[in-house]
């Protein structure tokens, strides 16, 4: 995800378990995890999964290359810092140690993101995320190319990149972020090939930051390219959604390989590029993004208007996991947004714009 590591926590599954209060307990990682689950893939890119905690409580939670270690709520995490979690009823892990800390990422509300599966627990198994069919499944890998990951310090996985034809280094591979990243001094070394096309908000662990995005290029990963993919200029640098989306993606973590199978993704569908708004992934009535010249925009809906409801459903009920199902349901092509501004609540309905 975003450059999230926590110090002083536990960040395997047996290990430190004494240090994070597992006492003589021992981490069951499921080896033999299997069995399919629906995702969610928020604006395209962010594939989501509903994980149960200790046998009956439910957790959203984003699938996190890019997080060192997995994060729940508080809340969502009675006995201390362990859990149970399954992913599916046959991917199970036992007394897995967790962290807790408060984040944009684990927030205790229905509809938020309430935690992160992060590369601590990713790495014990085969997991496979087909961003096509909106499906995780646990188990057998795919069959496809092998990209071989070295660490970085924070045990993450990383590997060369190449963007545009051009050597952009050793990168973080993070499944947890919407883009490829590129720092301001990588996009300065792309050049022409760097072309802007829009700005959004990049959301990360406890900050958030305006990022610039640019025309697709194309993207390798070792030997493995996607032609048509979006850059992301912001403070870091790591290959996230916008490349991983183009592949059926199994990260084979006890064998330490991705195994990248070819997919036609088609087009990337986010409220953004549908409607012209980015709501905050902590708060779904606040816009934090109107694009310039979309359907928002010719509105005159701005990032002062609070966003009450949409299609008639209360957005605090609704959550943004909620809301970004509505404002991104390819089936639809308009939607009904209740706006309060300056003192008056007022309704607008949205034709989807035609890049969307």
């Amino acid at each position: 995800m975003h450059r999230f590591r926590i110090v002083g926590v536990c960040v395997g599954a047996a290990a430190l378990l004494v240090a994070c209060g597992g006492g003589d307990q021992e981490a069951a990682v499921g080896t033999t995890a299997s069995g399919s689950a629906p995702l969610q893939v928020v604006r395209g890119v962010h594939p989501v999964v509903i994980a149960t905690i200790d046998g009956k409580i439910q957790a959203r939670m984003l699938i996190d290359t890019g997080a060192s270690v997995t994060l729940l709520a508080s809340n969502l995490v009675p006995r201390g810092r362990i859990v149970d979690i399954c992913l599916t009823p046959t991917a199970c892990v036992k007394n897995f140690p967790v962290d807790i800390s408060a984040s944009t990422y684990s927030n205790p509300k229905p509809g938020y993101y309430n935690g992160l599966i992060g590369w601590d627990l990713l790495s014990k198994l085969v997991t496979t995320i087909d961003y096509k069919n909106s499906r995780v499944s646990f188990g057998a890998p795919n069959t496809g190319s092998v990209v071989r990951y070295s660490l970085d310090t924070w045990g993450r996985p990383q590997a060369p990149i190449l963007v545009a034809g051009k050597s952009m280094g050793v990168m973080l591979l993070d499944t947890g972020s919407s883009y490829v990243r590129v720092t301001d001094a990588q996009s300065q070394a792309l050049g022409s090939a760097f072309v802007p096309s829009g700005r959004e908000v990049s959301f990360t662990f406890n900050a958030s930051e305006t990022t610039t995005l640019s025309t697709p290029v194309p993207v390798c990963v070792g030997t493995l390219c996607a032609a048509q993919v979006i850059l992301q200029k912001a403070s870091w640098s790591a290959v996230g959604g916008s490349y991983f989306r183009n592949f059926n993606v199994t990260i084979d973590g006890p064998a330490g390989v991705f195994r990248l199978a070819q997919e036609t993704p088609g087009v990337l569908i986010s409220a953004l590029s549908r409607y012209g708004i980015q709501l905050a992934i902590d708060d779904a009535s606040r816009i934090v993004v109107v694009g310039s010249g979309s359907p928002a925009d010719r509105a005159v809906i701005g990032t002062s208007d609070q966003l009450l409801s949409i299609n008639g459903q209360s957005v605090d009920s609704l959550g943004y996991l909620g809301a970004m199902a509505i404002l991104e349901d390819p089936s639809t092509t308009s939607i009904k947004l209740t706006l309060q501004g300056s003192g008056q609540t007022r309704d607008v309905t949205l034709q989807m714009s035609v890049a969307g």
